[in-house]
């Protein structure tokens, strides 16, 4: 327990020095450890042509099958790109859909419509995939 307090106060003070992950923890659901994991994975992000381009090397754009001219979209894979980050980003996207609730922000308007078309896992992962 000691030792893990200890990382996680060297984990801050690394995030607190760099600005690319305090720029990404900006972001709503992205703590200190999602924004260590994104800097990673992105590293120089000058190679992707856009943020679908970035997010489908993460794994987190929707498997497309296509077939005969028929498209099919399906969930978004789980063989492709960085598992642990991806779980990251998961749970923070849930964590922003359950303070949903609780705030009447009007920004947050495709959420709150994928919530009441879907469930809360699928509506997360919906409103970050676009």
């Amino acid at each position: 327990m000691k030792k893990q307090k200890q990382i996680e106060k060297q984990l801050h003070e690394i995030v607190k020095e760099d600005k690319t992950c305090n720029r990404l923890q900006a972001l709503e659901g992205v703590g200190p450890v999602c924004a260590v994991l994104i800097k990673i994975a992105l590293g120089d992000a000058t190679h992707f042509k856009s943020g679908r381009e970035a997010a489908a090397c993460f794994g987190l754009t929707p498997v497309q099958h296509s077939s005969g001219g028929k498209e099919k979209i399906g969930s978004i894979s789980k063989v492709i790109g960085n598992k642990k980050l991806r779980s990251a980003l998961f749970k923070g996207a849930l964590a922003v859909v359950s303070q949903l609730e609780k705030e009447k922000v009007a920004v947050k308007r495709c959420m709150v419509k994928s919530i009441n078309r879907t469930s809360r896992k699928k509506s997360s992962s919906d409103c970050f995939s676009e």
